[in-house]
């Protein structure tokens, strides 16, 4: 009969356990991601928006340090990242909305100055068919009053936004009397009309 020997067994060590240091916070993040957010608020105001660029670049700077460091979080770096490239993009557009803006401003006011000071050559023609008739006629720095026959003309310079009028009155112990008025502006016949007793033109430069 065999007799089975145990074999003895062998010490076991306890094995040797190297804990895994937790990552640490991240500052360069953290800064990141605040300035991304004040620079994305700032981009949304017109004259402002520059400062969002700015900040926006900051952060973006910031954020590119913190993704670099090793041993720290991620996440406040990334989204720091986006926010601050969002600025920018966001500053870029306000920023060249409201040049703009200021330029089509600024050329309405040029435009408006221009016309307010502009010279128009002004021509009131005026005729009675018989008969003699009264012709008013002016602008709002006055009027002239005159007595004429078959065909009138007068000319003058109006300058800046004004209005000119012409009235004519015929005569009454005069029958079968026919009145016309026509005010020509830089040439061009701006109003035209016709009548019996009275008739009148006007027009403006506004």
């Amino acid at each position: 009969m065999s007799t089975t020997i145990p074999q003895p067994q062998q010490p076991q060590f306890p094995t040797e356990y190297t804990p895994v240091p937790p990552k640490r916070g991240n500052g360069w993040g953290v800064a990141a991601l605040v300035i991304g957010i004040v620079a994305v608020i700032l981009a949304f105001i017109p004259l402002i928006g520059v400062a969002g660029i700015v900040l926006g670049a900051i952060a973006v700077i910031l954020a590119i340090i913190g993704l670099v460091v090793k041993g720290r979080t991620k996440g406040t770096s990334v989204a720091g990242l986006v926010l601050g490239a969002v600025a920018i993009i966001i500053g870029s557009i306000v920023l060249a909305i409201t040049a703009a803006a200021v330029d089509a401003v600024d050329d309405a006011v040029k435009e408006v100055d221009a016309d307010s000071k502009a010279k128009h050559s002004v021509e009131y023609i005026v005729s009675v068919n018989k008969g003699t008739a009264s012709v008013d006629y002016g602008t709002s720095d006055g009027t002239s009053n005159e007595d004429f026959e078959g065909t009138w003309t007068k000319k003058e310079t109006m300058t800046g936004w004004d209005t000119a009028t012409v009235f004519v009155t015929g005569d009454f112990e005069t029958q079968g009397q026919k009145l016309s008025c026509e005010v020509k502006v830089d040439g061009k016949t701006e109003s035209k009309h016709s009548g019996t007793d009275s008739v009148d033109c006007t027009v403006d430069t506004f």
